[in-house]
Parts: C-alpha cells; sequence; structure tokens
C-alpha cells in the first residue's frame, strides 16, 4: 500500500493567510497526506478508534517509494484555550503520534511540529472537533527548512 496524497495544498505563513502587500516567496505550499489523526478534546492521547490508522500509516511509510522522503507530523488544536496551550498541545499531538508511528516500525525521518489553532480545518467552526488532529506532510531534503518555518508558528510559546 502506498501513501495517497491529497490534492490540497496548505499554505503556511507564520500565523495568517497571505493579506495585501505579502510577499508571496514568504508563503510555502505543499501537498499533505491524505491521513489525518483525530483527537479528543484537551488530549495528546491518540483515540483507539485511530490506531489503526497510525498502524496502517507506518506501514505506508516504510513503502519503498518512501525510502529517501522526510515527514512533518503537525499537530493541531481547535481554537477554545489560550494561544500558548493550544501550541503546547499540539506539540504533544504530534510528539504521541511520532511515538506510536516509531513504535510501529516507521524507518521514516519524521519531523514534528505544534500548529496550534493557526492553521484550522474548519474556518469557519473553529471549535469544531475535526480541527483537533495530526497530519502529515511530506518534503525532500531540500526543503528541510520548511520545517523550521513551519516550527515558527508556535514558536514563541
Amino acid at each position: 500500500e502506498t501513501l495517497i496524497f491529497t490534492d490540497t495544498d496548505v499554505q503556511l505563513q507564520d500565523k495568517d493567510q497571505p493579506k495585501d502587500g505579502d510577499d508571496p516567496d514568504d508563503f510555502v505550499k505543499k501537498t499533505a497526506v491524505g491521513v489525518e489523526i483525530l483527537f479528543d478534546f484537551d488530549s495528546t492521547k491518540i483515540r483507539a478508534d485511530q490506531e489503526v490508522k497510525v498502524a496502517e500509516l507506518a506501514s505506508a511509510l516504510n513503502d519503498p517509494v518512501n525510502k529517501d522522503k522526510n515527514f512533518i507530523i503537525v499537530g493541531h488544536t481547535d481554537a477554545k484555550g489560550s494561544d500558548a496551550y493550544n501550541c503546547k498541545l499540539s506539540r504533544g499531538r504530534s510528539s504521541a503520534v511520532i511515538t506510536s508511528l516509531k513504535e510501529n516500525g516507521a524507518m521514516v525521518s519524521l519531523y514534528g511540529v505544534g500548529a496550534g489553532e493557526f492553521l484550522l480545518k474548519v474556518k469557519d467552526k473553529p471549535e469544531d472537533a475535526r480541527n483537533r488532529r495530526v497530519s502529515i506532510l511530506w518534503f525532500d531534503d531540500s526543503e528541510l527548512p520548511l520545517v523550521s518555518k513551519m516550527r515558527s508558528i508556535c514558536a514563541q510559546y
């Protein structure tokens, strides 16, 4: 089984979407892996109904097509709570998924990032449960600065 990538780009720049006057080069577009791991409110524990996804993802990451790829595991929260709290919570979610992927045998390079509430999946419903997730992005070695750019989202917390 190989990974399926969505046709949706993820656009990142610190905390906001582009505004008039923003330099387009400050934004990065990446394609997300079509798998998300969902979490309960205020929790970094992987839900029981999500553990199969993590195991299948670990197996898919070891497919030869992914041999030289790197993956960013991005933790997200809904908009409840302070920015600082949500950044900490999102980093914990990312860390939990990385640990579980490694325990399930994933051998690829995994980089954890917390994005807090700054990259909501359901923007018109900021407290929606679908915002409490971990998403996965792939990148090659030449795009390693992307990890730093993504980590800057919650760097102040």
